[in-house]
C-alpha cells in the first residue's frame, strides 16, 4: 500500500480496454484538468470533452457509465509531445518522453486555472422527490453536493457544508430555497462582472434531476452572511376546497383563525419539542428539566397509544424555558387568492418557525372552521399556558410550499434580491401546483 495515496473514497474512471499492453505505463486525467485537443483527436473521449471545450468537467458519459476521470496509455502521448518514434513495440510506453519530468507537462495537461469562491444558490424543487432538504442520501443538499462533485468544483473527497435559511421537512416543496457553499474552485472565466455565473448554472443543472432546478447562482463575499440578512421566511399551503367543504361562513371562521395567529406568540403547541435539539439540550442541564421533557415527550406517545382522545389532551403547565425558546412572530397568517380554482391557499410569513409548526397552524385552523376542534380549545393551544398535544391535526406535507426566504436587500447590495423570481415562479406553476393536485387526489 502507498502511505502517500489518497485516503478519500475513490471515482470511477475510463479506459479504452484494447489500447494496453503489459507493462504500459498510464496518463491519469481527473475532473479539473484542461485537456489538449489533439490528445483526444482519436479517443472514444473526443464527443464527450468536445461539449466542454476540452474542459475535463465530468463526468463523462462512456457506455453509460459517469466517468470522473480517463486512463491513457502514456505510449498513445508520445507522439503529442514530439520527443519520440511513438513505437508501439517499447514495452515501457515511456522511452519517447523525456525522464525525470512530469508526463502531464510534456503533452499539455494543465490544471484548470482556479480561484476559490464561496457562491448562493436560488433554487426551487418537489418536495415528493427528495428526503427533506438535508440529512439523508436522497435530500435536495447531497443532491447539489453530487452535481458539485462532478462538475469539479469541489474536489472529490471534501465534504460540502452549506450555509442555509431554513430546512424543510419530506414532501414539503420549495418554489424558492437558498443555499450557500463555504468554497467552491471555479476559473476566472465562470464568474461575469456581476458575479453571475451562467456556465456553472448551466452545467450543474444539467446534473440534477428536473424536480430540482437552481435559478441564480452568484459569488459572494466570504465575510458575506444571508443567515443575517434574511428578515422573513414565507409559506403558502394549498388544499382542496373539496377537502374542507366550507360555505362562505366556514372560510370566514378560517380566515379568523389565522388571523388570530399573526403577532409574537409561544408556539410550543404547534412544533414537535423532541425534535428541537437547542431546547432539548437546555432541558437537560438540569434535574427538574429532564423530567418535563420525559414526561412532556411521553405525553404524545401515550395519546397516539390511546386512540388521541379529547379527555388525556392536556398536560402540565409550560415553563418558561420553553416559552422563551418557542416563540416566534408571525407578521401574516391569512387566506389569500390561488392561479387555480380547486385550490384553497393559506399564507403565513414570520421571521422564523419551528418544525412542523406551519403543518399544526393550518391543520388547526381548519378544524376549528370546520367543526373538528372547538374553538375555544383552540385558543387555549394558542396561549399556551399548558402543554396541549393537537398532533392529530397535522396537515400532510403534500400541500406546503416555502414560497421564499426574504432578504434586506440594504445588507446584501453584491446579491441582487429576488433576481431569479421569474424562474421561481414558473417553476410552482409548471411543476409545483400540478404535483400539489396529484398528491391530494391520491391521498
Amino acid at each position: 500500500v502507498d502511505p502517500s495515496f489518497p485516503s478519500e473514497k475513490l471515482q470511477i474512471v475510463t479506459s479504452e480496454a484494447d489500447c494496453w499492453q503489459v507493462g504500459h505505463s498510464g496518463l491519469l486525467l481527473t475532473v479539473g484538468t484542461s485537456v489538449p485537443v489533439q490528445l483526444m483527436k482519436n479517443t472514444i473521449y473526443k464527443a464527450e470533452l468536445e461539449k466542454s471545450g476540452y474542459q475535463l468537467e465530468g463526468p463523462l458519459i462512456i457506455g453509460g457509465v459517469a466517468s470522473y476521470g480517463v486512463l491513457l496509455p502514456v505510449n498513445t502521448v508520445q507522439g503529442i509531445s514530439g520527443n519520440g518514434s511513438g513505437d508501439e513495440n517499447n514495452s515501457s510506453g515511456c522511452s519517447a518522453l523525456l525522464p525525470g519530468m512530469d508526463v502531464a507537462d510534456q503533452v499539455g495537461v494543465g490544471a484548470l486555472r482556479l480561484r476559490e469562491y464561496k457562491i448562493a444558490l436560488e433554487l426551487g424543487f418537489l418536495g415528493t422527490a427528495f428526503h427533506g432538504s438535508i440529512g439523508t442520501e436522497n435530500s435536495v443538499e447531497r443532491a447539489i453536493t453530487s452535481a458539485l462533485l462532478q462538475v469539479g468544483a469541489v474536489p472529490s473527497g471534501q465534504k460540502v457544508l452549506f450555509q442555509r435559511l431554513s430546512r424543510v421537512d419530506p414532501g414539503v416543496h420549495a418554489r424558492s430555497f437558498r443555499l450557500v457553499t463555504p468554497r467552491v474552485r471555479l476559473s476566472r472565466g465562470d464568474v461575469q462582472a456581476d458575479g453571475t455565473c451562467p456556465r456553472l448554472l448551466e452545467v450543474l443543472n444539467r446534473r440534477l434531476p428536473t424536480a430540482l432546478r437552481i435559478f441564480e447562482l452568484a459569488t459572494i463575499p466570504f465575510s458575506g452572511n444571508l443567515s443575517e440578512a434574511c428578515t422573513s421566511r414565507e409559506y403558502l399551503y394549498y388544499l382542496p376546497a373539496s377537502v374542507l367543504g366550507l360555505d362562505a361562513a366556514g372560510r370566514a371562521r378560517l380566515a379568523q383563525k389565522l388571523h388570530e395567529y399573526i403577532g409574537t406568540h409561544c408556539f410550543a403547541n404547534f412544533t414537535r419539542l423532541d425534535k428541537y435539539d437547542a431546547l432539548v439540550r437546555e432541558l437537560g442541564r438540569s434535574r427538574s428539566g429532564k423530567a418535563w421533557m420525559h414526561g412532556a415527550f411521553g405525553h404524545r406517545r401515550h395519546r397516539l397509544k390511546s386512540g388521541l382522545s379529547d379527555e388525556n389532551r392536556v398536560w402540565q403547565h409550560v415553563p418558561s424555558l420553553v416559552r422563551d425558546m418557542t416563540t416566534r412572530t408571525l407578521t401574516v397568517a391569512e387566506l389569500v387568492g390561488s392561479n387555480n380554482d380547486r385550490l384553497i391557499c393559506i399564507r403565513l410569513v414570520g421571521g422564523g418557525f419551528l418544525n412542523s409548526m406551519v403543518r399544526l397552524l393550518v391543520g388547526v385552523a381548519c378544524a376549528v372552521a370546520s367543526g373538528a376542534l372547538d374553538a375555544a380549545v383552540a385558543s387555549s393551544v394558542l396561549e399556551a399556558e399548558s402543554l396541549i398535544d393537537v398532533s392529530e391535526f397535522l396537515a400532510p406535507a403534500q400541500g406546503l410550499v416555502l414560497f421564499s426566504q426574504h432578504l434586506d436587500a440594504s445588507r446584501t447590495p453584491w446579491l441582487p434580491v429576488d433576481r431569479g423570481a421569474v424562474l421561481a415562479d414558473g417553476f410552482l406553476s409548471d411543476m409545483i401546483i400540478p404535483e400539489v393536485i396529484d398528491s391530494w387526489a391520491s391521498a
